[in-house]
């Protein structure tokens, strides 16, 4: 039996001062663990807070980019309907072409044969070096047989294509590295007059992962618009010297290279 006094007993006492213990030892460990949380909660959403600032700057990037590229098919597009003369066509859309990508050849259908027009980014090399028969040029004579945008990624093979054609990289722009490429056909009147092969490094290096849609549309202008120059020819609306001499060719043209 404890001992008693009379007003307070030994097991009161003990019992008192473990509350009192418990008590001087809560407070700390509380506010130890307050600021432990505050101190997880800040990090929570610091971090959220990084990967929000990340989205937007990506979201942000994306738009001006998205914003740049239609400001350069506009513009590209414009100048295409300014131009006024076979040379100044072609050479619109070849520089177009090389704001997209690092390396242009324009090539004329001549025959069964494909000539060199105009080169940008092959350094040296000269358009007169390019004459090819269309069935060894690779992509650009895929892209004339087929009437058809041909497109092959990082220097392989299209795989529609068989076995015994030749590497789908023409001649002129092989031992590079990998490279996404593609050819497109300038049609007249549905005959194959030219075609534009472009070819950029695997590396995302591009003015835009969409530059094979740019070009697309560039083309198909830059086609519409030498077909409307033929048609004024003919019903003698415009210049001879502004326009082809006949529908189904560009041999009016003078080749020209910029490295």
């Amino acid at each position: 039996m404890p001992y008693n006094d009379g007003t307070v007993s030994i097991g009161d006492d003990i019992h008192h001062a473990l509350d009192r213990a418990l008590d001087d030892a809560r407070a700390p460990i509380e506010r130890a663990l307050r600021q432990l949380c505050n101190e997880i909660a800040n990090v929570a959403i610091e971090e959220h807070a990084r990967h929000m600032r990340a989205e937007i700057d990506e979201l942000r990037k994306s738009a001006e980019a998205s914003t740049a590229e239609l400001d350069r098919v506009a513009e590209g597009i414009r100048m295409l309907d300014d131009g006024r003369s076979l040379r100044q066509v072609l050479d619109t859309l070849t520089e177009c072409t090389a704001g997209e990508v690092d390396r242009v050849a324009l090539l004329l259908v001549k025959g069964a044969r494909l000539s060199g027009w105009k080169l940008v980014g092959f350094g040296e090399s000269a358009p007169n070096s390019i004459d090819l028969a269309v069935e060894e040029a690779g992509l650009p004579g895929a892209a004339v047989r087929r009437r058809l945008t041909v497109v092959c990624p990082a220097g392989g093979r299209d795989p529609s294509e068989t076995a015994v054609l030749p590497p789908q990289m023409p001649p002129f722009a092989q031992g590079t590295g990998p490279r996404d490429a593609l050819a497109l056909p300038i049609l007249l009147g549905g005959t194959v007059a030219a075609v534009l092969y472009a070819d950029t490094p695997s590396d995302g290096s591009a003015a835009s992962s969409r530059w094979p849609a740019t070009l697309d549309v560039l083309t198909r202008h830059a086609s519409r618009v030498l077909e409307a120059m033929t048609i004024r020819r003919i019903t003698g609306l415009s210049p001879a010297s502004a326009v082809p001499q006949r529908p189904g060719g560009l041999d009016q043209a003078s080749p020209g290279s910029t490295g």
